[in-house]
This record gives structure tokens, sequence and C-alpha cells, in this order.
């Protein structure tokens, strides 16, 4: 099983999600990751773009938003 997308918050405890999508970029580099935080994209994540891979959304969402995140950049 390889996942298309890690759909991740931006802080967790013991490892933030950046450095969760970068160590597991090196494993599955077409991987496509989801950020979400209740902060603004800029406050926690700063310009960190990996690969053009990433998307945000922001706290809180609804399912339904969640879901239209994720669609556009599994189409990407």
């Amino acid at each position: 099983f390889t996942p298309d997308i890690l759909v991740t918050d931006v802080l967790l405890p013991g490892i933030d999600g950046r450095t969760l999508a970068a160590n597991l970029a090196t494993r599955l580099p077409e991987l496509r990751v989801l950020f979400m935080s209740a902060f603004e994209e800029t406050t926690v994540l700063g310009s960190w773009q990996a690969l053009g891979r990433e998307a945000f959304v922001r706290k809180p969402f609804t399912p339904a938003a969640l879901q239209e995140h994720a669609r556009t950049l599994l189409e990407r």
C-alpha cells in the first residue's frame, strides 16, 4: 500500500507536520500533503513549500471543505 496523500496538522507532539512530510517525502517522492492548523498558513508554515505538492486548510473546516481541498490537491 502506498498512500497518495498525507493529511496532517502542522503542530504535532514530538514532531511537526513539516518534518513528518519531509521525512516521508524521502521514501515517497510523489506524496501530496494537506496541512491543517487553526493558525494562519504563513504563521505556521512560513514560506515552506517542498515541491509544490502541498496545500493548506484552516481549522475549523467542514467535511466538504476537507474533501474539496484533498480532491484539488490530488488533481494537481
